[in-house]
C-alpha cells in the first residue's frame, strides 16, 4: 500500500525458513532499500512481516506502536485493535496515514481504539450513551468524565448542565437530551465467530526487528485522536525471499 511521495507499507515472507525476509529487503547496510528510498526522492517505507494469521499481521503493519490486544472479526474482515493511551496517535498515524496504510495492505478493516476507551465500550451505560443520535465517542467520553454514565442519566438532566458537560450548544443539548429518552438500555452481547488475541501471546519471530535504514520515527501526537476505521483494500501481495 502507498501514499505517493509520503509512505509506503510493503509486506514481505520467505519460503526458506532460514531466510529473513525483511533482512533480505533492505540488504547490507540496508543497500537496496535506500536505493528505492533515493529513486522515491525520500519517501519513507515500511517492511511488514507477513503472517497468515491477521492478529499477527496488524500487529506488524502498526509497528512502531505498540498493541495490547487484537479482536479478530473473521466474518466481517474486521480487526479492532487496543493499544496503550499513549501509543494511540502513533498507531494511527499523522492524518490516519499508519493506520489507513495497514488497512489498504491487509485488506482488512481496522478499528483502532485507547485501552481505556475499549475499557468504557465494556460499560452498558457507555454504550447507551453512544447510542444517542449525535452523540460520538469523543462526546460520550466528555459525558462519562462528568459522571453521566448512561443515556437513562443523560435523559433526566437539565439542557444547561448538558451543554456544559459535554461543551455543545444548549440547542444541541436539548436534542440530546430528546433524543436520550428513546434509547432502551444496552446489553453487552459477547459478538459471534470473533476472537481476541492479546498481544503477548505473540511469538518474537512476528515481532518487526529493528532495521536502522529504514527506521520509523514516531508520529507527531494529534489532538483528540479517536478510533480510525478505515475499509480501504490493498491490491499489494507479499514478496517472497
Amino acid at each position: 500500500s502507498r501514499e505517493p511521495g509520503f509512505r509506503a507499507k510493503i509486506a514481505v515472507s520467505s519460503i526458506e525458513s532460514d531466510v529473513d525476509p525483511v533482512g533480505a529487503c533492505v540488504g547490507l547496510k540496508g543497500s537496496r532499500v535506500q536505493n528505492v528510498v533515493q529513486e522515491l526522492q525520500g519517501e519513507r517505507i515500511d517492511i511488514v512481516p507477513w503472517s497468515p494469521d491477521p492478529a499477527k499481521y496488524v500487529y506488524n503493519a502498526l509497528a512502531p506502536a505498540e498493541v495490547s490486544m487484537v479482536i479478530v472479526d473473521e466474518e466481517n474482515k474486521l480487526l479492532l485493535v487496543v493499544v496503550p493511551d499513549d501509543q494511540l496517535s502513533l498507531a494511527i498515524g499523522r492524518q490516519g496515514q499508519n493506520v489507513r496504510l495497514a488497512s489498504k495492505l491487509m485488506s482488512w478493516r481496522i478499528d483502532v481504539k485507547s485501552e481505556q476507551r475499549y475499557a468504557n465500550l465494556e460499560d452498558a451505560g457507555y454504550r447507551s450513551l453512544v447510542a444517542v443520535e449525535g452523540v460520538d465517542e469523543n462526546l460520550a467520553d466528555r459525558f462519562f468524565a462528568a459522571g453521566i454514565v448512561s443515556a437513562a442519566v443523560l435523559a433526566g438532566m437539565e439542557p444547561e448542565d448538558i451543554a456544559e458537560a459535554g461543551r455543545t450548544g444548549e440547542e444541541q443539548a436539548r436534542e440530546i437530551k430528546e433524543l436520550a429518552a428513546n434509547v432502551p438500555p444496552v446489553e453487552m452481547n459477547e459478538p459471534e465467530e470473533v476472537s481476541a488475541v492479546p498481544a503477548d501471546v505473540l511469538p518474537e519471530d512476528d515481532v518487526p526487528k529493528d532495521e536502522p535504514a529504514i527506521e520509523t520515527p514516531a508520529e507527531a501526537p494529534l489532538e483528540d485522536a479517536g478510533s480510525e476505521d478505515t475499509s480501504e483494500g490493498a491490491e499489494n501481495e507479499p514478496e517472497e525471499s
